[in-house]
């Protein structure tokens, strides 16, 4: 998959009515594996990164073609990312951080996705069991075909060792969008590091909606490496709570020190909305 140099992909999805998972959560983030068997192999070389990507309603989905704030998506994107092509929605595990596992997701269906959650067992090199954890939000919530989403999955408080993984993770997601969906993104316009070691980031993310975007709202970012692989996936949240229509609000995502490679990046936020 080529994905240009500094690129912000936006696309508008498609409203369909049927759904894999109705679940509602308020959550707010190397070996490849595969799960859902949702959808035909997907050639990632024909994906146009360079507009819109508008996805119409199919088959027996609902007539409208929402293009909306609910079915908005923004990814603003440095680097290739290093992803599993396939014709299902693929995960792609990155190193572990100090509590968490970091992924990211591939939709290689013909439908859009949301609410996607990743979930499983963490178990070292050996397979010895470690614990249980749950993604805590992916953005951007909505995934169109050929798109790509980024989160970690939370494991504990305690230090993971280096050689930590998800066995086998589950990934479940709503085909579509689901009938009460409230997660808004936003569009994060800039990613600027505060020293030269890349701890720290600092940006601006704007609400480019008609509508009022209220808090938690968070902002991720997803390093990678010179090679396009995942590294480590970082959150935080925006500076103010609520952001009006048109308007903006800073952020500073922090490392804490860790030493991981951010070579190139994905950075996407989200908040939510009353408005259905």
């Amino acid at each position: 998959m080529t994905w240009k140099h500094l690129l912000t992909i936006t696309a508008a999805a498609a409203l369909l009515t049927a759904g894999c998972d109705t679940d509602d959560p308020a959550e707010p983030a190397n070996d490849p594996t595969e799960e859902e068997d949702a959808g035909e192999d997907a050639d990632t070389d024909d994906v146009d990164d360079s507009a819109a990507q508008d996805h119409g309603p199919d088959g027996d989905a609902a007539a409208d073609n929402a293009s909306g704030p609910q079915a908005y998506t923004s990814l603003l994107v440095e680097g290739d990312p290093d992803l599993t092509a396939s014709g299902a929605v693929a995960i792609t595990l990155g190193p572990a951080g100090r509590s968490d596992v970091p992924f990211l997701i591939y939709n290689g269906t013909d439908d859009t996705i949301s609410r996607v959650e990743v979930s499983g067992m963490a178990v070292d090199g050996d397979g010895n069991t470690l614990g249980s954890g749950r993604s805590q939000g992916v953005e951007p919530n909505v995934i169109p075909p050929g798109g790509i989403g980024f989160g970690f999955v939370y494991v504990g408080p305690d230090d993971l060792p280096p050689d930590a993984t998800i066995d086998n993770p589950a990934i479940d997601y709503t085909t579509g969008l689901g009938d009460f969906e409230n997660i808004v993104t936003l569009d994060v316009d800039d990613l600027t590091p505060l020293d030269s070691d890349f701890d720290d980031f600092t940006g601006t993310l704007t609400n480019p909606h008609d509508i009022e975007v209220t808090g938690p709202i968070s902002v991720g970012l997803a390093c990678l490496d010179d090679t396009g692989g995942l590294t480590g996936v970082f959150s935080t949240f925006a500076d103010r709570d609520t952001i009006e229509a048109g308007g903006t609000s800073t952020f500073t995502i922090s490392m804490y020190g860790d030493d991981v490679a951010c070579d190139g990046y994905l950075a996407g936020a989200s908040g939510y909305t009353d408005d259905f």
